[in-house]
């Protein structure tokens, strides 16, 4: 997927219409990048990925309201990393790994997401569409633990998260889980 680099502050663009936030939740949302990032307008054809399984409450994560997305290119990375232990590992602990693999690189806790389900957007070639795009920063193994803790598991995050304020229901499709 194409993308190129918008000179737009990221709290004002996710403070603006359409579809823009309080300031309190746009910090919120920049607090999720391990650093600063940038706005970008993204051209497909191209995937997009999203845990859609249920937190530990019993709630389903949305896939067609949920902001937050990682490249869908992660998956053959992980599967391509992976392919090494293919004859070693059983089909069952090769896909456990690359369900543990994506939850640290997306830095997922535990109880927000089983990831029991997954959704994919296909951007078809040549359509564009604007995101908020950076490293995912690191958190806890789970939501509540304290992440100052130096004891704390962490979550490694890393991947590029693409944060989205619209998105196109018609490119969203159920996808098989990891």
């Amino acid at each position: 997927m194409e993308k190129i680099k918008l000179r737009i502050n990221p709290l004002d663009w996710l403070i603006a219409a359409p579809n823009g936030c309080s300031k309190a939740r746009a910090s919120e949302i920049l607090a999720t990048f391990s650093s600063p990032p940038h706005v970008y307008k993204f051209t497909g054809p191209g995937e997009l990925l999203r845990g859609t399984g249920t937190d530990s409450t019993g709630k389903q994560a949305f896939a067609y309201g949920g902001g937050y997305w990682v490249d869908g290119s992660v998956i053959s990375q992980i599967d391509a990393n992976l392919s090494q232990y293919t004859g070693w590992l059983s089909a069952k602990e090769l896909q456990q790994s690359a369900r543990a693999k994506y939850r640290a690189g997306s830095a997922v806790c535990e109880d927000w997401n089983d990831f029991s389900q997954f959704h994919k957007m296909k951007i078809p070639t040549g359509e564009t569409f604007e995101g908020l795009a950076g490293a995912i920063k690191s958190q806890p193994i789970r939501s509540k633990m304290n992440k100052n803790d130096p004891k704390t598991p962490m979550l490694m995050g890393g991947f590029e998260q693409v944060y989205l304020k619209v998105r196109n229901p018609f490119w969203i499709y159920e996808a098989a889980p990891l």
